[in-house]
């Protein structure tokens, strides 16, 4: 099975990613630029995530896709640790 999006669906999340930057912004809420920060970075994991996605079901190895999973899910636990041991509002 392999993954069934487009470059067109990571456009969408992000326009709507910066209207809600600019609906902040009209508004005065503050939080525009870390609407924007948190847009690039999401939009970035996303391509990354579909080149890997991409290389892993064309390659069609059952032991590098295991692999791949359990790294992935090595850092997503580091991410969370490291989330949950930072001090308040600096995460």
């Amino acid at each position: 099975m392999t993954p069934n999006h487009s470059s067109l669906d990571i456009v969408a999340a992000s326009v709507l990613v910066l209207g809600a930057a600019g609906i902040s912004l009209a508004m005065s809420l503050g939080i525009g630029r870390s609407l924007v920060i948190a847009g690039t970075r999401m939009v970035l994991h996303l391509l990354l995530l579909d080149i890997l996605s991409r290389w892993l079901f064309a390659l069609g190895s059952l032991t590098v896709t295991v692999l791949a999973m359990i790294a992935l899910a090595v850092f997503a636990g580091l991410g969370v640790i490291a989330q949950q041991s930072a001090p308040a509002g600096r995460a």
